[in-house]
C-alpha cells in the first residue's frame, strides 16, 4: 500500500484515497498530527466535503476500481482583449530590445493567434521595420 492507492474499508464504505502512511505529518483544525505505525491516512469526499481519518492497514483491501475519469471539456477560444492585445504588443518591443542586450524570451503566444500578431507588430515596431 502506498500515497495515491485508491482503498475501502473491508467491512464496506466509501472509496479513499491514501494520502499518507506511517509518519506522515498532517494537520487537523491547525493542530500537526503524525499518522501512527500500522495505520494509513486516508481521504475521501461526502458530497463536496473532503474527509480524511486514520485507519489500522489490515482494515482496508484495494477498491478494485479504478476512479471515476474527469471529463475533459474543450475550453473555447476567448476573443483577447484591448488589455490582452497591449500586454502582447508591449512584450514584442520587450523582446526587441532584450535581443539587442542578447537576452531575449521566446513568443510565449501560439503561431498564427491575434496575439502573436500583435507580438510581431510590437516587436517591428521597436526595431524599426
Amino acid at each position: 500500500m502506498k500515497a495515491g492507492d485508491v482503498v475501502e474499508l473491508k467491512s464496506g464504505g466509501p472509496r479513499m484515497t491514501v494520502a499518507g502512511l506511517a509518519g506522515h505529518n498532517y494537520t487537523v483544525v491547525g493542530v500537526a498530527r503524525v499518522v501512527p505505525d500500522g495505520c494509513a491516512l486516508c481521504q475521501w469526499f461526502e458530497g463536496a466535503t473532503l474527509k480524511q481519518d486514520r485507519f489500522p492497514i489490515e482494515t482496508l483491501k484495494p477498491s478494485g476500481e479504478e476512479p471515476a475519469a474527469v471529463p475533459v471539456v474543450p475550453v473555447p477560444e476567448v476573443e483577447p482583449g484591448p488589455g490582452d492585445m497591449m500586454a502582447a504588443y508591449n512584450a514584442g518591443k520587450q523582446y526587441a530590445s532584450d535581443q539587442k542586450r542578447d537576452k531575449g524570451t521566446p513568443n510565449p503566444y501560439p503561431e498564427g493567434s491575434k496575439l502573436n500578431a500583435e507580438f510581431h507588430r510590437g516587436w517591428r515596431d521597436h526595431v524599426g521595420y
